[in-house]
């Protein structure tokens, strides 16, 4: 697939949801797919911003003023393993997700579950290219606030969710997902 059609996708994710939800909703693709098409372009957002903002640029140690480097053999076996382990937590995280949903009355699909995960994921991995800057890479939570309004207008649009469940769906959904990002943080901290 070439970049621009991945560009074309990401600005539609982020500028159109509910018409993007819809025709995600409609395409026949498979899990892997998505991953060929998709995912393995936007994964690679975070993990290289974060490898060049830690090896490359100084970064700050989280709550510590101290400032340092991670030696670049060690920044690239972390750029890889977080790359990896993105693509796999999309996966789990729609599985899981996938098992939740008849809880909601929402659609039991790994398919979709796994396009909602993957999709709602674009403005947090695009807003991670902010950590090639690390005192800026923390705003890159916007991002990722802005898709958790993105996987709550998917759940309703993909998986059929009703409306007054979709809330309390996207929120059990919010903490599977935090689960699974503290997992792969701490396979990913240097």
């Amino acid at each position: 697939m070439k970049i621009d059609a991945v560009i074309d996708r990401a600005k539609a994710v982020l500028l159109s949801p509910r018409d993007a939800w819809l025709a995600v909703r409609e395409e026949p693709d498979e899990i892997i797919d998505l991953y060929k098409h998709y995912l393995i372009y936007l994964a690679a957002i975070p993990a290289i911003a974060i490898f060049i903002g830690q090896s490359i640029v100084k970064y700050r140690v989280p709550f510590e003023q101290e400032i340092t480097y991670v030696p670049i053999g060690l920044g690239l076996s972390l750029m890889i393993r977080r790359y990896v382990l993105y693509l796999v937590g999309v996966l789990v995280a729609g599985y899981l997700i996938s098992l939740l949903a008849p809880r909601f009355q929402a659609q039991k699909d790994v398919r979709l579950a796994v396009k909602l995960v993957g999709y709602s994921a674009t403005p947090g991995w695009i807003a991670s290219a902010l950590y090639i800057i690390p005192r800026l890479g923390d705003l890159s939570v916007f991002g990722y606030i802005f898709g958790i309004y993105l996987f709550y207008t998917g759940t309703m649009a993909l998986l059929d969710c009703p409306e007054e469940r979709a809330t309390a769906f996207t929120i059990v959904s919010l903490l599977v997902l935090i689960i699974i990002s503290i997992l792969v943080s701490l396979f990913t901290n240097p």
